[in-house]
């Protein structure tokens, strides 16, 4: 074949359509073949040999390597024992047997383990709290991360009063009378004692308000409230009750979970608590000014008391200052 019979046969139309398109397959099957290799090439990637406690120092004794394939590593994993061994596991986070170290759930010294109850909170929320026990928190059903709802009981008017005060509260944390994390042991049964969540300053200060009310509550003494005329704490105090609500799982995450006040009534009644708040050593019920008054008043009394003593004095003996002095 000559040359200029070569030149036609490659400009003829089909035969550049056939060569391209067999070009095309030989590009395939070699970029597939090449993945395929990647893919099934096994690594060696570090595992826990042990079931590992959230707020845990890792060291080397817990950790083993595995070989697997390339196309089985999903998220974002250490790859190597030396970025783990030294760090803790966060205080949220229990690694199972068999699992991978991931990114997220380490945290490079047990300071920062505490840290990460306020770095939960989203931006212009102040942390709070309420208490709870295994009945109230629905035997340990108030689980970080899901949302629930504020009820608020109280007597108001020698009534018993109970509404929903707020809304759309995300949990952060769950923890013991001691401290520890609820869900963080998988071999200790825990009692959850306080629950905590972020809340913006308008419902953040209703709370204070409530706590305020219910601490002002305790200090005064059992012998105190038998007393005639004291206070009676259970018609003063404000309890807090959590519900959860499936709020957050049909929510796509895009939007905005606002939390809300739910009850203006309640926010009365705990407006007008709040301003009745005396001190601990107050078991009259007088405010502040009123105490200070009453002080004045003792002062004045015992002044007078004194003076009157003086003037018998006088008259009995005729001791008056004019009289010494002549003599």
């Amino acid at each position: 074949m000559t040359t200029k019979k070569i030149i036609g046969f490659l400009k003829n139309k089909n035969t550049v359509t056939a060569l391209a398109s067999i070009l095309i397959v030989i590009v395939l099957v070699l970029g597939y073949n090449i993945r395929v290799n990647q893919a099934t090439t096994p690594v060696q990637i570090p595992y826990a040999n042990t079931i590992i406690e959230p707020r845990t120092l890792i060291d080397e004794t817990m950790i083993d390597y595995m070989s697997i394939p390339t196309a089985a590593i999903k998220g974002r994993i250490y790859r190597n024992r030396g970025e783990i061994v030294g760090r803790y596991t966060k205080d949220n986070v229990l690694i199972p047997l068999g699992s991978f170290f991931y990114v997220d759930a380490l945290t490079d010294s047990e300071g920062n383990v505490e840290k990460e109850l306020y770095e939960k909170i989203e931006k212009n929320q102040t942390l709070n709290y309420i208490t709870v026990d295994m009945l109230s928190s629905y035997s340990n059903s108030v689980v970080p991360g899901n949302y629930i709802d504020i009820y608020a009981y109280v007597q108001d008017d020698n009534k018993n009063k109970i509404a929903k005060l707020l809304e759309n509260i995300k949990v952060i944390a769950v923890r013991t009378s001691s401290g520890l994390n609820v869900f963080e042991s998988s071999t200790e049964a825990r009692t959850p004692f306080v629950v905590y969540f972020g809340l913006p300053y308008e419902q953040d200060m209703l709370l204070k308000k409530i706590h305020a009310i219910n601490s002002w509550g305790a200090g005064i003494s059992g012998q105190a409230q038998q007393e005639e005329g004291a206070i009676n704490t259970a018609m003063t105090n404000i309890t807090l009750y959590p519900v959860p609500t499936n709020v957050g799982f049909n929510t796509k995450s895009k939007d905005k979970i606002k939390v809300t006040i739910a009850s203006e009534e309640m926010v009365r009644i705990i407006d007008d608590r709040a301003e009745d708040i005396t001190t601990p050593d107050d078991k009259t019920g007088l405010s502040g000014t009123d105490v200070k008054t009453e002080e004045k008043k003792e002062d004045k009394d015992t002044t007078t008391d004194k003076e009157d003593k003086k003037d018998v004095l006088d008259d009995l003996f005729g001791t008056d200052k004019g009289t010494s002095e002549e003599e």
